[in-house]
Order: structure tokens, then sequence, then C-alpha cells
């Protein structure tokens, strides 16, 4: 997966995505030389070498 697409993928979902589309990002983009979480914000970060950057929450779509 590589910047446009995940950028498109933020987009869609506003910057608060599916836990499994968080695990696609991070095992499907070669570029990515960064990832970061916050937990005082509950927010993650990721950043790639193509110089783009994203601030996003990640939440999980199964109720138990």
């Amino acid at each position: 997966m590589y910047s446009d697409e995940i950028d498109r993928l933020m987009m869609y979902h506003n910057y608060d995505i599916p836990r499994e589309a968080y695990i696609e990002i991070c095992d499907k983009s070669p570029q990515i030389c960064r990832v970061k979480y916050n937990q005082f914000d509950n927010h993650f970060e990721i950043w790639t070498n193509d110089n783009k950057y994203w601030k996003f929450k990640v939440h999980n779509d199964h109720i138990i």
C-alpha cells in the first residue's frame, strides 16, 4: 500500500480507521519509516520515506 492509497483510506474514514486497515497499512506499506502511538491522546502517527504524515485513531469494529 503506497502513500496515495493510505491517504485515500484515511480521508474516507475521517482519520479514524478500523483495526484491520491499520494492520494492512503496516504490513503492506514499503514506504513507512516510522510509526508512533501516543497513549495520552490515543492517536497513532505514521511517517513515510516520501515525506507523508498522518495522525489518526484506530478503532475495533468487533463487539463482544
